[in-house]
């Protein structure tokens, strides 16, 4: 059997599971969904050290313009 994604154990549920804890584990997944979804977009760090290390102040602002572009995107009141 190929390894499981362990992030999403909270979405195995059991046939005797109560609906509140069902509930309860969905809700606790749909508050972080945003995180994942901002990591899989943000660019990567690495440019915005390279633009540090380099004084470049335009790719400085550059990357953060990304950054807030994609908190925008995804924010924290998602779900």
């Amino acid at each position: 059997f190929p390894s499981h994604d362990t992030r999403y154990e909270e979405l195995v549920f059991n046939t005797n599971d109560s609906q509140e804890y069902v509930d309860a584990r969905l809700a606790k997944v749909k508050a972080s969904l945003y995180k994942e979804l901002r990591t899989a977009e943000y660019p990567p760090m690495e440019d915005y050290l390279d633009a540090i290390v380099k004084g470049d102040t335009e790719a400085e602002e550059e990357y953060k313009r990304k950054c807030l572009e994609v908190k925008a995107k995804y924010p924290k009141e998602l779900v």
